[in-house]
């Protein structure tokens, strides 16, 4: 049984003392998933659980975050299904429409959207990966069970609800896939890592954290000294500190291996919206910014 996490009682809400505005997550996964929530609700076992990942949950959270820089346009929906065996899996996915030839095993058209929809949970074999029935191939789910638990809880119109990462479980969940799609030449998880780090740049209660850190507070402990007093970087590495935090010490401890073969320029490269950087050494705010978040990831765990 996938855990528990809060329900939108109200607004807002704080997850990581990072605060945005749940009832506006609302709204904007509403005009998002809304009905498509709404035609998977009746199907979807009490004791398991939906979780909005990818490009969606992003833009809710930039929204309730109260951000109003334009992000790129996205027309997809990938939505994590938390199962406890093949057969819950098999028995949702049988009464949705399959897209076939789309590239994906687990592309599907629920109320007329277009919909990836990933297992994660007691399938999982190892932990952090899948395999989907007929598949040789592995399906990355790192982080997926330990994000789900932090997640908050958003109920839709007509009872339909749907679990929303925090700022640093969408954080931990790109971090990977950067890593991941990055050997196959794909850079928009840096772009979309460069705005989780504007979310926790420009966040009032992650420079209070940065420089009055509660005795309780052991991510913010020691950040602001760490980045020489820069709370910009203390932001960034504070924001990889919680996000550690958030996938627990066994995920960490392999995300930090991950991390040993990064190449930081070519993060820094991919971090910057829109427009390519020369390659070659760069002394600017982007390498500073990737060493920050190195900081955070090579650090210790913190439960």
């Amino acid at each position: 049984m996938l855990p528990e996490s809060p329900v939108n009682e109200k607004s807002p809400h704080t997850c990581e003392n990072v605060l945005y505005d749940v009832d506006v997550a609302a709204v904007h996964l509403e005009h998002a998933a809304g009905e498509v929530l709404r035609t998977l609700w009746p199907l979807v076992d009490p004791d398991s659980g939906v979780m909005v990942v990818g490009a969606v949950c992003r833009d809710v959270l930039h929204a309730a975050l109260g951000m109003s820089e334009q992000l790129t346009a996205t027309g997809d929906l990938d939505l994590a299904f938390g199962v406890k065996g093949w057969e819950q899996y098999r028995a949702l996915t049988s009464r949705l429409e399959s897209v076939a030839g789309s590239g994906s095993n687990i592309r599907y058209r629920v109320a007329g959207t277009l919909v990836d929809l990933v297992p994660f949970g007691d399938v999982e074999e190892p932990v952090g990966e899948v395999r989907l029935p007929h598949e040789t191939s592995m399906m990355s789910v790192f982080g997926f069970q330990e994000v789900f638990a932090a997640a908050s809880r958003v109920t839709l119109a007509g009872g339909a609800a749907v679990r929303l990462p925090t700022p640093a479980g969408y954080a931990a969940l790109k971090l990977k896939a950067w890593v991941d799609r990055r050997a196959h030449h794909e850079s928009k998880d840096g772009r979309d890592l460069g705005t989780v780090m504007s979310w926790y740049e420009q966040s009032p209660q992650v420079i209070d954290r940065l420089y009055e850190p509660d005795d309780n507070d052991a991510a913010a402990a020691g950040v602001l000294e760490a980045a020489d007093f820069d709370p910009a970087l203390g932001a960034v590495e504070l924001l990889a500190r919680d996000a550690m935090s958030v996938i627990g010490a066994n995920r960490h401890a392999e995300l930090r291996r991950l991390w040993q073969s990064v190449d930081d320029d070519l993060l820094a490269t991919d971090l910057a919206p829109r427009r390519a950087l020369p390659r070659g050494p760069r002394t600017g705010r982007l390498d500073e910014r990737v060493l920050a978040l190195r900081r955070g990831i090579d650090g210790p765990t913190l439960r």
